[in-house]
């Protein structure tokens, strides 16, 4: 017997240790020896009585003891006195089988049952955890099955909070981005059209300039007005449908925005760096084409990505702390895995951003090696002139965008979210028409122009 004894944890120290012999010895020892270990009892053991009946108090005999009765029970080689092995097991407080228990398991053990229960001991408990193992992968499979089959109807709209502030200031919002808004539209309608009605401007920078104002245009349309109700109501319902629609306008948009931007530098490229063939080049049916395609590459490539995003399921919470349904929140409040969403995120931006990024950083390279190379500073001057404007506003647009998609937002609140992504929706759209018609005498002159014939009509 080891020191478990010493240490007055009869109940469970001195049973457990015992497991090895009773799991050898007789059915009756074997239960007595299971009811023992599922006991809740635990008391030492501070006197017994030994075979011959004398009483031991002392911790080492006591040991001694146990040790020489067990010895000697499981060797054949037990011998005492009439009512002496009562004596001693009602000296222990353990469980005692029933005797209906002891006439069910009378009989004793054969040597072959024996090792026939050692041999298939292993061979049991890994076959019981094998079942165990196919059965919980069995109630996985269909547990998701039945959450799948759940998910697809399980949410039906969104609820966006917008800004969670006082009333008043919900009020000072809504007049400060409906007033940005209107003059969003007014700006770029008057780009629009001055482009279309005057001469001076039927050139290959200013209809993409027009193009430009229509997507700026079309960003806020698509984000505003409803980021207006949400703000008078203190949140706003979405349906799941018009969700993903608003996601694609707004996507859309702006993968027209980066395509754009690229032909534009392409275009400032020609005219500075290959000034003699620029109208051979750029002629007409080539700025409309470019146009066309950057459309088209906006709509097919950002509506693949759409119905990847669209087939998640969605069955959990549907609110959305945010001003529209962007990618990230949309992300979260999924359920299914994202892992081929976020492929497909890195691998539709090698059109949209990497070769867009790649092609303008190397335009205006080849812009500024070509202006240094102009001996007068009122020839640099003049070449830089004519790109500054475009280049702002890529500043600007790539800048608001690589902020809130490829820096790290760790620490970032989300009410700075909020305020960022009103840049590249809200703000940005305002600042293009500003940027080109201040710092653009052409379409200063064309501005007067119109205004004069209005007055003199």
């Amino acid at each position: 017997m080891v020191p478990l004894l010493l240490l007055n944890y009869t109940k469970k120290n001195l049973l457990r240790s015992q497991h090895r012999v009773f799991d050898q010895g007789d059915k009756n020892s074997q239960l007595l020896a299971y009811l023992a270990s599922e006991g809740s009892v635990i008391l030492p053991i501070t006197t017994v009585w030994d075979v011959s009946g004398a009483k031991a108090t002392d911790p080492e005999l006591i040991d001694n003891t146990f040790g020489k009765f067990y010895t000697n029970l499981y060797t054949s080689k037990l011998t005492c006195p009439d009512g002496a092995l009562t004596v001693h097991l009602d000296s222990i407080t353990s469980p005692k089988l029933l005797e209906s228990n002891v006439d069910m398991l009378d009989g004793d053990l054969t040597q072959e049952e024996i090792v026939e229960a050692i041999e298939s001991f292993p061979r049991f408990i890994s076959e019981q955890n094998e079942e165990q193992a196919k059965k919980t992968r069995r109630m996985t499979v269909e547990a998701k099955q039945i959450s799948n089959e759940n998910n697809l109807t399980a949410v039906t709209e969104f609820f966006l909070l917008g800004f969670q502030t006082s009333p008043v200031v919900r009020i000072f919002l809504f007049f400060l981005f409906l007033a940005v808004y209107c003059g969003t539209i007014c700006l770029n309608f008057l780009i629009i059209t001055l482009v279309s009605t005057s001469k001076n401007l039927h050139t290959p920078m200013y209809y993409f300039i027009s193009q430009l104002s229509i997507s700026d245009i079309l960003l806020p349309t698509d984000i505003v007005p409803n980021m207006l109700h949400i703000l008078l109501n203190n949140g706003g319902a979405i349906a799941f449908l018009d969700c993903f629609i608003q996601y694609y306008t707004f996507v859309v948009a702006e993968g027209f925005e980066c395509f754009l931007l690229t032909v534009m530098s392409y275009d400032r490229y020609v005219a500075i760096c290959n000034p003699l063939r620029y109208t051979s080049i750029m002629t007409s049916g080539i700025c409309v084409a470019m146009t066309i395609m950057s459309w088209l590459f906006g709509f097919s490539i950002i509506l693949v990505y759409i119905m990847t995003i669209s087939k998640l399921n969605y069955c959990g919470p549907n609110i959305i702390d945010h001003l529209f349904c962007d990618l990230v929140p949309l992300l979260e409040l999924s359920c299914s895995d994202t892992f081929i969403v976020h492929l497909a995120t890195y691998i539709i931006s090698i059109p949209i951003v990497i070769i867009p990024t790649t092609i303008i950083v190397s335009s205006y390279t080849y812009i500024v090696l070509t202006v240094l190379r102009i001996p007068s500073s009122t020839g640099r001057h003049k070449a830089f002139s004519t790109c500054s404007s475009h280049l702002i506003v890529v500043t600007i647009f790539y800048w608001t965008i690589f902020s809130v998609y490829v820096f790290p937002t760790n620490g970032r609140t989300l009410t700075i979210s909020k305020i960022v992504s009103l840049l590249y929706t809200v703000i940005t759209p305002l600042i293009n028409p500003i940027i080109y018609s201040l710092r653009n005498n052409d379409i200063k002159k064309a501005v007067q122009e119109t205004l004069h014939k209005r007055i003199v009509w």
